[in-house]
């Protein structure tokens, strides 16, 4: 009876750049499902990935350009007016 933990990752890309990510940690017996539990996060454009997973880095660097970067600050200002 060997319990293992396995993690799988959803990305989700909005319309303004942002990127949700959704972790689902499971708990697995003898390949046999027993329990998750789910935590989310969202990665804005220019954000540091550099703890994300592999996937979402390769997602960040392609969906984050420079123009989607500077669209977002200039969003993030306005809204702060």
């Amino acid at each position: 009876m060997a319990l293992e933990k396995r993690t799988e990752y959803t990305h989700t890309i909005k319309a303004n750049g942002n990127i949700d990510v959704q972790q689902d940690d499971q708990i697995w017996e003898d390949d046999v499902f027993i329990a998750h539990a789910f935590y989310r996060h969202v990665l804005h454009p220019g954000e540091d990935t550099s703890q994300e997973d592999e996937r979402g880095k390769i997602i960040a660097a392609a969906v984050h350009t420079p123009k989607v970067i500077a669209a977002w600050e200039r969003a993030e200002a306005a809204s702060r007016i």
